[in-house]
């Protein structure tokens, strides 16, 4: 006995030897610094927070929609969708009564995560439903390129925010409420008017984490708008619901921006949350689902203008199934519950701007007719051919970052449409009514395209996306049903489609290296150096407007984004300011005194922007060159960034 305690003993000093060897070699060989262990806990409090809050929304969400939630995946999304949607309106309220305060966001927080913890719980635990769904080589395959994806998005979401339109007012909104403590009107930004579903809901993870947390708040959305498309695909197969996801991702602009910090996936969250309400309806019937879809409809719209476009495919869908006397009451109630849920956005901008659709019409004081007449370009910008064969157009022509779609869509929203006519009878039959949702939303992208070249961008129309790639989908199974030869056409199709998200995937980890993002993401390098290497010359501009004394006031010209020089300059939002100025004002010198009398003490001129709307722009005359270098004569020049962007001051 006394020979076994003495093994134990010596095997316990043995393990503390080790131990202790253990602890002093990493004492002595960090292997990583404080700089980035603050880092990481920084990121993973970002994620958790999120967590938190999306899981207090779909509980929610969960408690809302009763017995009508169902317990599927494609039930989770939907309230999910649902409470991010009404909690962006309490946000709202919040924001109203000037309670953008720390402690008011954790509150809100504490009492959704208490009052509907058993719901939380139980939303929580239904994504456990996942793993039935990995039920062939081919859905595995395409689930682990998707979470390839989604986590690279994540970096991104963690790095400091880039993105342009994050910049100009989706994070930058955001920040001037946070600085404010409330919903303050701001009057030089005319994004201010328009739904800010995205915008309030950042604004909450602003409060409580930062712009990290925003950020990834951002990222969420994009991960349950996918999720979503994946469960309200699964009526037709596994294959064909991870089909739908890969369709999705395929596309350059669709696997990137998750983690941007724009509000195009929200709006894809909310279109999906609409089909599944309507799917349904179909197999339920009752004025509630009708309601529940028109109240998600109007949540959609609630995250931007053009998600509108789901509102009128949704009442094709219904104007179609329906029959008799029900077709017209259930528009009826559908688009009620949608003018419910768009009304508070309309109220905020009769109060605040008083203008209900500032600023695209009324009498302001803010937007001048000159601007809008700007902001909506020229109706014969877009050729007839592209608005007659949008989706074509948008899927060969689309380029991210280009002009007129200025999105990559991928190949297979559009290659796969074709199959879904070789699908049988019955199949065809039922699904017809998603084949309606998507022909119409096409209509209304083809229609809005011929109003403003600006309304032919793919990414104003993500609410659409989640149906059409559902489409593509069933497309996939009617190819499935086809062979040539001894080939069948499904499994040749299959692979390509896992070979072009492999090429996504690589794409977008390409990037990610070149622009350092993981780097960024865990501050392996400063936030300054990573701005520097994702922007360039304008990173080194907003170092000057912040050097500047305190007290001054900075007019950008060309310059729409604000985020990194908040509160000093007011940003040329519309990239109208000369345009406008010059209409209104006339010369150079009235312009210039009409600057001085806001308090303007410096000009931040983007010369590489002026240059490029200089030769592209026929709006603009030689007499509005020239009146622009003779008011540069007039300043003087303190500092520049190569020929991209001058400082001036004004005397």
């Amino acid at each position: 006995m006394k020979e076994g305690i003495g093994k134990r003993a010596g095997a316990g000093l043995a393990l503390l030897a080790v131990i202790l060897v253990f602890l002093i070699y990493y004492v002595l060989h960090k292997p990583f610094g404080p700089a980035f262990a603050a880092a990481a806990a920084r990121a993973a409090q970002s994620v958790m927070l999120t967590g938190a809050i999306v899981t207090a929304c779909g509980g929610f969400g969960r408690w809302l929609l009763g017995k009508d939630g169902g317990t599927s995946l494609a039930g989770l999304a939907m309230q999910a969708a649902l409470g991010l949607g009404v909690a962006s309106l309490m946000m709202l309220l919040l924001g109203a009564v000037g309670l953008f305060e720390a402690w008011a966001g954790l509150l809100l927080l504490a009492v959704l995560l208490v009052a509907f913890r058993g719901e939380s719980w139980a939303w929580l635990k239904g994504w456990r439903g996942i793993r039935e769904t990995l039920d062939g080589r081919l859905s595995r395959a395409l689930a682990a390129l998707t979470l390839s994806i989604l986590l690279l998005a994540l970096a991104e979401a963690l790095a400091p925010p880039v993105h342009f339109d994050a910049l100009v007012y989706h994070l930058a909104l955001p920040q001037t409420f946070v600085r404010q403590g409330g919903l303050v009107f701001v009057p030089e930004s005319p994004y201010w008017g328009f739904p800010l579903s995205t915008e309030l809901l950042y604004t909450w993870g602003m409060i409580l984490g930062g712009e990290q947390a925003a950020a990834v708040l951002g990222w969420s959305m994009g991960l349950l708008a996918l999720l979503g498309t994946l469960g309200f695909a699964l009526a037709y197969g596994t294959t064909a619901a991870w089909i739908a996801v890969a369709v999705l991702l395929s596309g350059k602009t669709l696997a990137s921006s998750p983690g941007w910090a724009y509000s195009d996936w929200m709006a894809a969250l909310q279109g999906v949350a609409l089909l599944i309400a309507l799917s349904r309806w179909r197999a339920e019937g009752g004025w509630r689902s009708t309601a529940i879809a028109g109240f998600m409809a109007g949540l959609a719209i609630g995250v931007k203008y053009t998600a509108g476009v789901v509102l009128v495919a949704g009442m094709a869908a219904l104007l179609l199934d329906a029959r008799g006397l029900k077709r017209w009451r259930e528009t009826f109630i559908f688009l009620a519950a949608a003018a419910l849920a768009v009304a508070p956005w309309l109220v905020k901008n009769a109060i605040g701007a008083g203008a209900v659709l500032y600023p695209m019409t009324g009498q302001t004081a803010w937007i001048s007719p000159e601007s809008r007449a700007f902001f909506r370009g020229e109706a014969s910008a877009t050729p007839l051919l592209d608005s007659l064969l949008i989706p074509l157009a948008a899927t060969l022509k689309g380029i991210e970052g280009g002009p007129g779609f200025s999105a990559s869509l991928g190949p297979w929203m559009v290659g796969l449409l074709v199959g879904w006519f070789y699908l049988s009878r019955a199949r065809r039959k039922e699904t017809l009514w998603l084949a309606r949702f998507v022909l119409a939303g096409w209509l209304v992208w083809a229609v809005a395209s011929r109003l403003s070249p600006l309304l032919v961008q793919s990414r104003l129309y993500f609410a659409l996306f989640p149906a059409w790639a559902a489409l593509a989908a069933l497309g996939f199974e009617g190819f499935n049903r086809l062979r040539l030869g001894r080939i069948r056409l499904g499994r040749l199709i299959a692979a390509l489609v896992a070979f072009s998200l492999t090429l996504t995937t690589i794409s977008v980890a390409l990037d990610a290296i070149g622009g350092r993002t993981i780097a960024g993401a865990l501050r392996l390098i400063p936030a300054s150096e990573y701005r520097l290497t994702r922007l360039g010359a304008y990173e080194i501009a907003m170092a000057q407007v912040r050097d500047l004394p305190e007290g001054s006031r900075v007019l950008n010209l060309w310059e729409p984004r604000g985020y990194y020089c908040q509160p000093v300059c007011i940003p040329d939002y519309w990239i109208d300011r000369w345009y406008a100025s010059r209409r209104r004002l006339g010369e150079p010198a009235r312009i210039l005194d009409s600057w001085k009398e806001l308090g303007i003490t410096h000009v931040l001129l983007n010369a590489a922007g002026e240059r490029f709307v200089q030769q592209d722009d026929a709006r603009f005359t030689e007499s509005d060159w020239a009146a622009l270098s003779h008011l540069e004569a007039s300043l003087e020049p303190i500092a520049s960034v190569g020929d991209a962007y001058v400082l001036f001051r004004v005397p």
